[in-house]
């Protein structure tokens, strides 16, 4: 079970990272906001970010307490880029106008 919670863990990871991918594309003029939806919201990038949270925590309790110094960092790890992400696009944005 605990290489099913891996995989679950790195298929949510990378289904976040391309929903916020999705997000930045439908707003390549406008900023990103960091805690809510941008306007406009792809269709694509609600359903993939559903999708990766269903798969992110379910793999915590796959991979069990014996493996979980790995998974919490990772989850840092991923939050990480995401924020860094929306920051480059949003200092890209400001930059043009």
């Amino acid at each position: 079970m605990v290489v099913v919670g891996v995989v679950l863990t790195f298929v949510g990871a990378v289904l976040f990272i391309l929903s916020l991918a999705f997000t930045i594309h439908a707003n390549p003029d406008r900023r990103v906001p960091y805690w809510s939806s941008p306007t406009p919201v792809p269709k694509h990038s609600a359903w993939t970010r559903v999708i990766a949270v269903l798969l992110i925590i379910p793999s915590g309790a796959l991979v069990g307490w014996e493996n979980m110094n790995w998974l919490f960092p990772f989850y840092g790890v991923v939050i990480f880029l995401g924020i860094m992400i929306i920051t480059t696009h949003n200092s890209r944005v400001k930059s043009r106008s």
